[in-house]
């Protein structure tokens, strides 16, 4: 419970410095390829499994080149893909990131932050058979580091965004503990 209030407190910090800023803020749209896993237990191979995100976020300037990247997004993706199982679900997902412009120019940008997913629609396919699955934690939150390459002056944006788990994917762990979520997208931004 501590993890969490000091992540909120950390996030309205950032956000409350950025909103009194005063300069202008941007708002776009983001949609990216995804891929994910989970660390299994020993001799389990989990292979990558892929999905889809879409979402808003916008652009808060903080100081300089530095600015507040707040989102939500809808994601699709398959955490768990063995060769005979495998588990996909949706989630919406929030994003708080710091971008910094390392170079000063509207070229190449670096960022990182918290990610906030809360999962739903849980599917598990055996064979032929799908079915639900009750196991899973009810939120995820990652550390996420990206970089993206502007295009089109700040307006268009091709970005790739790593994030990894700080919690358990389930929450039982009743047959397996599948461990920390690896999600890695690669997005367009406008």
């Amino acid at each position: 419970m501590n993890r969490f209030i000091s992540i909120a407190m950390i996030i309205a910090l950032t956000a409350v410095f950025a909103f009194s800023h005063g300069k202008s803020t941007r708002l776009g749209a983001r949609a990216a390829f995804n891929m994910s896993t989970t660390v299994l237990e020993k001799g389990m191979k989990n292979e990558f499994g892929g999905g889809w995100e879409a979402g808003l976020l916008a652009g808060i300037p903080i100081a300089g080149t530095m600015t507040f990247n707040p989102g939500l997004n809808f994601v699709y993706r398959q955490p768990v893909n063995l060769k005979s199982y495998n588990r996909h679900e949706y989630a919406i997902s929030a994003p708080f990131l710091i971008q910094i412009m390392p170079f000063g120019g509207p070229i190449f940008y670096a960022n990182g932050g918290l990610q906030v997913d809360f999962p739903f629609s849980f599917q598990s396919r055996k064979g032929a058979t799908t079915f639900y699955y009750d196991d899973r934690a009810p939120v995820d939150v990652g550390a996420v580091a990206g970089a993206g390459l502007f295009l089109a002056g700040e307006r268009v944006a091709i970005d790739w965004k790593v994030s990894l788990g700080l919690m358990d994917y389930d929450s039982k762990n009743r047959n397996h503990n599948y461990g920390k979520l690896f999600q890695s997208a690669l997005g367009l931004v406008y």
